[in-house]
């Protein structure tokens, strides 16, 4: 989880406004992270912008794939039945003004409090859990402190 602590009168405890939430939690404050992008292939019309589009952190591997021009797919994963990567390559995005998000949504958290836990949080195990659309919206299952 990103996000600075929010351990109220704990040793170290972190101010993440105007983000609710912090480290440990599925709000906001807890899972959005800064990040920047500099080099000499990143246009001029984007250098010193913003980005708000949906990215996660699994798109970066599709990104520097299709930046240095090679396919992400890994054949040898494929064969042995293994799901393919969820990797988008955002680069239209980084690269673009007001560039808009081409992921729709993802699950930011997922947690099972407890064992035995399973995808439905079955045998009283409580769930936290909460997805995040590209419009900005997020829904939070279970208990998750605010911080």
């Amino acid at each position: 989880m990103q996000g600075g602590p929010s351990f109220v009168g704990g040793p170290s405890c972190a101010n993440n406004y105007p983000l609710r939430g912090g480290k440990g939690n599925d709000f906001s404050g807890g899972t959005r992270v800064a990040a920047w992008v500099n080099g000499g292939l990143l246009p001029d019309a984007v250098r010193g912008g913003t980005v708000t589009a949906l990215i996660h952190m699994a798109d970066w591997y599709a990104t520097v794939c299709g930046l240095a021009n090679v396919d992400p797919h890994d054949e040898t994963a494929a064969a042995a039945g293994l799901p393919a990567m969820d990797s988008l390559d955002q680069w239209p995005v980084l690269s673009t003004p007001g560039g808009k998000s081409i992921r729709k949504d993802l699950v930011t958290g997922f947690t099972c409090r407890s064992a035995p836990c399973t995808t439905m949080g079955a045998e009283g195990a409580p769930l936290n859990a909460a997805l995040l659309d590209s419009d900005g919206y997020k829904l939070v299952i279970g208990n998750s402190a605010a911080g």
